[in-house]
């Protein structure tokens, strides 16, 4: 089962470097050795704006926890995964809670701008919940768009925890 992934090359999404020179979103990079693959989930109608923009900290609750709580702790912060699987968890919540389509972004960045989400030693998180600020635009490197009747079933299969859902759509082996 293949999931539909936006690689920024394959939408041509160039921006202009300061010298000029055109280059694709997220492939111009120094000290990729740094570089770790994250995660956020949005609305699919935000995309557009964050390509252009990058990811901004809203001044309002989207989310909610279980019992409709505000479950931010950090207001005016960025919350990323440091697991697809997470994500995709979490995607399917939110679309669930929101009836509104969902989307992943993946991004490249260095993981020491980010810090631990108290809420990821939960139990049920499969890396890191991340809290950083404004995401620029050439850090994002995939979009995702969230299948919940794809993915539902495969993330079932993940519940264990020595299984996880990785963003191609296969289940690996840890």
């Amino acid at each position: 089962m293949t999931l539909k992934i936006y690689k920024s090359q394959q939408k041509q999404h160039t921006r202009i470097s300061k010298k000029g020179k055109q280059f694709i979103a997220g492939k111009q990079r120094s000290n990729t050795d740094k570089l770790k693959k994250m995660y956020h989930v949005t609305f699919k109608k935000n995309i557009e704006k964050i390509l252009n923009e990058g990811i901004k900290p809203q001044k309002i609750a989207t989310f909610h926890g279980a019992f409709g709580q505000d479950i931010r702790e950090h207001k005016n912060k960025i919350y990323l995964f440091s697991s697809f699987d997470d994500a995709a968890r979490w995607a399917f919540k939110t679309e669930y809670d929101t009836k509104e389509l969902i989307s992943i972004i993946e991004i490249e960045d260095d993981l020491k701008k980010y810090k631990k989400d108290k809420h990821w030693e939960s139990g049920m998180a499969k890396g890191n919940w991340l809290i950083g600020n404004a995401i620029n635009k050439d850090k994002i490197t995939n979009i995702i768009d969230f299948d919940s009747k794809k993915l539902g079933p495969l993330l079932v299969q993940t519940n264990d925890p020595n299984k996880i859902l990785m963003p191609d759509g296969n289940i690996k082996i840890v």
